[in-house]
């Protein structure tokens, strides 16, 4: 499937597991965020694992907001049918992602993987275009994410037909409220 942003693969969504992270030390800032070192480190380890030979080359960090994620262009080398580029996720900490008050009902234990990952299998699942997701670091605070450009919905609008662009952009939105209902396939959302 493609969209105006990108491709979409929903066959490179991982499992529902742990088995996608990768046994990647991480380095820790005194507050337990992710590191730069810790990103470069995970995204090689992960390239390599992919895509035989390629590394990372260069690590962009994009500009930050409020959030309590941050990301990174990263460049990759050239090798076999790798991405020239893909995009780090990287978490303030571990925990931060799943202290939010809507994750309560899980009880104690708390659900058994981050939110965002939760979501984006479940949306691939149901044909919604979302960026693949090529790993996750055994801690949780560096993802490794398909990068689908710099390209904004008003540029794509402005560079063609307006009106079937945003036409597009509400088909989409419809899509995504039919398929919003958690039909018991385990959905945070």
């Amino acid at each position: 499937m493609s969209t105006l942003f990108g491709t979409h693969d929903p066959g490179r969504l991982p499992p529902p597991s742990r088995a996608a992270t990768i046994a990647v030390v991480t380095e820790k800032s005194p507050s337990g965020a992710a590191t730069e070192t810790a990103a470069v480190a995970f995204a090689s380890a992960t390239a390599a694992r992919l895509w035989p030979g390629s590394t990372v080359a260069a690590f962009e960090p994009m500009p930050a907001d409020a959030s309590a994620r941050r990301y990174a262009r990263l460049r990759l080398t050239p090798a076999g049918d790798a991405p020239e580029t893909v995009f780090a996720m990287l978490l303030d900490g571990p925990d931060v992602a799943l202290s939010s008050e809507e994750l309560s009902v899980f009880g104690d234990g708390g659900p058994s993987e981050l939110p965002f990952v939760n979501v984006g299998r479940y949306l691939a699942a149901h044909g919604v275009a979302v960026p693949a997701l090529y790993g996750v670091a055994d801690d949780g605070c560096v993802l490794l994410l398909e990068d689908v450009g710099d390209r904004t919905l008003w540029d794509a609008a402005g560079a063609g037909d307006a009106e079937e662009t945003f036409g597009g952009a509400l088909d989409v939105l419809a899509d995504l409220q039919t398929v919003a209902t958690d039909g018991g396939e385990g959905c945070y959302a």
